[in-house]
């Protein structure tokens, strides 16, 4: 698998676009669709055009609120393959009423299916395994860890590391974590000096530690330390920027 990095700011980043990464493998997967994610894809135009399915971790507006404009963008190029849409209950009712608020006729005059999967369940995407975790945050966030083969890439989403998802992201060899300040958590968001500790005792496999979400400040004045953090461990910390890339397996 390989894992494109669209996105890796916060909400309110004046340099940055939203956190939003594709992974491919044996099917190709977008995982959220921040309120500016259109555009950066339109960077990528062979991803926008090679979309399987998308993953939204949680209904926050710099995680969601491009679906409208991306569905707009397929429809616009004549799509015709059914796009699957993986989430929590409720991500139907909430991302057809983006749909409908931004642009009410599209629904009607779609030329592909959007189809819906609801579930906190682990589940199958094509040849790829699909398992979640809820993490610590202020709006209900289900982090994924994404198996093809023998590649493993977990993705936080928003929040803090919980019990939940300390379990899910054991044998990742690549994990993108929410990562908003060095030292401490700041409000329901984690620090990365928390997830570089748990990554050391709790992950043999890990080979590299993606902190994204990062306060403008943070990544302005600390990029460094946050690099320097895995001295002496198993894996490497990096403070990824959209464009960059991962290879896994």
């Amino acid at each position: 698998m390989r894992l494109e990095f669209i996105g890796t700011g916060n909400a309110l980043d004046t340099m940055m676009s939203n956190c939003s990464f594709f992974v491919r493998g044996s099917k190709n997967l977008l995982v959220d669709c921040g309120y500016d994610i259109p555009r950066r894809l339109f960077e990528h135009p062979d991803a926008i055009t090679q979309i399987d399915g998308i993953y939204l971790t949680h209904f926050h507006g710099d995680h969601s609120f491009g679906f409208p404009f991306l569905i707009l963008a397929l429809e616009k190029q004549g799509r015709r393959d059914a796009l699957q849409i993986i989430g929590q209950p409720g991500t139907k009712e909430f991302l057809l009423g983006l749909l409908r608020m931004a642009y009410p006729s599209v629904i009607d005059r779609l030329s592909f299916e959007l189809e819906f999967i609801e579930s906190i369940n682990p589940l199958r995407f094509g040849g790829m395994q699909l398992e979640f975790a809820k993490t610590a945050h202020g709006r209900s966030n289900y982090a994924v860890k994404i198996s093809d083969n023998d590649a493993v890439i977990g993705i936080s989403g928003d929040g803090a590391l919980s019990d939940e998802s300390r379990d899910l992201f054991t044998d990742c060899q690549l994990l993108v974590h929410d990562a908003c300040t060095l030292e401490e958590p700041y409000e329901t968001h984690e620090s990365a000096r928390n997830v570089v500790e748990y990554c050391a005792k709790s992950c043999p496999t890990l080979r590299a530690l993606a902190c994204v979400h990062l306060l403008e400040s943070e990544r302005a004045e600390r990029k460094v330390d946050y690099m320097a953090l895995a001295a002496n461990l198993h894996f490497s910390v990096m403070v990824p920027e959209p464009g960059d890339s991962w290879a896994v397996g």
